[in-house]
């Protein structure tokens, strides 16, 4: 009597379950290609989503403010005497967040430069120039320039400091990241009736607005110059900073200066009716501007620091050039690739019929009596 049951093999060469040799490799290629961006270097720079990442973990800080020139008098003259050191420069802001992309995308990041430092003369017969507002998405203010009266001319003169620039990572009209810059510090307000030391600059304010404006950067606004004398041509010397890059209708506001109000026509002394306001810092905002590009857990928090006026580093007047301040710290961005889940491809379980469950059952019984008949 034949078998109506086919032989059926009880062990198939494939296994039940299994992860495909080519999802490992493509874990691999992943895993390779996952590695943290850095850009510190300022400028504009281009990042392309690598294959198989699904959102970015992105950290950008805006440019510190730079700080403003100061004097340490030593003429003998009391109540004249002194270290009147220039304001600091304030602290940009610093942004976290992640945002969706999708692989192949080329992400434009801008990398923002900390403001300029103020300038010093004793004997300039030109114009000269404050400190440099840093370039950014969005640039810092520059600084008031000091001028210098003709006749006769009258020195020295200082300058205050540049704000910093906004750093920003953006794909157009997908999504935009910005960090604003920290406020410029103001040169040393000192004259007849006022010696004071300069204002700092504020930081960026620790806003993060998401609104629709963020697409569109905006500069800081320029130092405001004081009122020359009005009398022998009088001089600019408490110069007011750069406000710091931020974006539509926040970016920081620039400083006015010490108003200058009368010289003599004889001497160097000038009169102050006023210290310099301070600088403002740029606002910092993030927008989904596409459904397929959401940004979550944005954070804001206090990002690269601003330049700090050492009194220390002041030489006395008038035995040297007062040379004393610094260049905001640059801003930089930092992005982290975030990798899709992978789901393993599994093999399927070779589908097992009445004929294969039958077979298994009576090998199973002949095994058994098998080892009975053995005993």
């Amino acid at each position: 009597m034949s078998n109506p049951f086919p032989p059926t093999r009880l062990f198939p060469s494939q296994p039940l379950t299994r992860v495909t040799l080519g999802v490992l490799m493509t874990l691999t290629g992943m895993v390779a290609q996952a590695q943290t961006a850095e850009f510190t270097t300022p400028g504009v720079h281009s990042y392309t989503v690598p294959t198989g990442v699904q959102a970015l973990d992105v950290t950008l800080s805006g440019g510190g403010g730079g700080s403003g020139t100061g004097v340490r008098m030593a003429i003998g003259i009391p109540g004249f005497d002194g270290t009147f050191p220039g304001g600091s420069g304030g602290d940009a802001a610093q942004v976290t967040a992640r945002v969706a992309v999708t692989p192949g995308d080329v992400v434009s990041i801008t990398v923002a430069a900390g403001g300029g430092a103020g300038e010093d003369d004793q004997s300039a017969a030109t114009p000269l120039e404050g400190g440099l507002g840093g370039m950014g998405a969005g640039s810092g203010g520059r600084s008031a320039d000091g001028t210098i009266g003709n006749t006769p001319p009258i020195t020295p003169v200082y300058t205050a400091g540049g704000g910093g620039g906004a750093s920003a990572v953006t794909l157009a009209g997908r999504f935009y990241l910005r960090a604003g810059g920290g406020g410029g510090g103001s040169s040393a307000a000192y004259g007849q009736s006022i010696r004071d030391v300069g204002t700092s600059g504020l930081a960026a304010p620790l806003n993060l607005d998401n609104v629709a404006d963020c697409s569109t950067p905006a500069d800081g606004e320029p130092g405001f110059p004081s009122t020359d004398g009005s009398i022998g041509g009088g001089t600019t010397i408490a110069t007011g900073a750069g406000g710091g890059g931020g974006y539509l209708n926040q970016a920081g506001q620039g400083g006015a200066s010490g108003a200058g109000l009368v010289s003599d026509g004889s001497n160097w002394w000038w009169l102050h009716a006023t210290k310099p306001t301070s600088a403002t810092g740029g606002g910092s905002c993030y927008h989904a501007a596409s459904a397929a590009y959401p940004i979550t857990n944005a954070q804001i928090t206090v990002g690269a620091p601003g330049a700090l006026v050492d009194p220390g580093t002041l030489v006395e007047f008038p035995l040297a050039d007062n040379v004393l301040a610094a260049n905001g710290a640059d801003g930089w961005v930092r992005i982290t690739p975030v990798a899709a889940p992978v789901q393993p491809s599994v093999a399927p379980v070779p589908a097992v019929g009445l004929g294969a469950l039958v077979a298994l059952a009576l090998g199973m019984a002949g095994a058994v009596v098998c080892r009975r008949t053995r005993r």
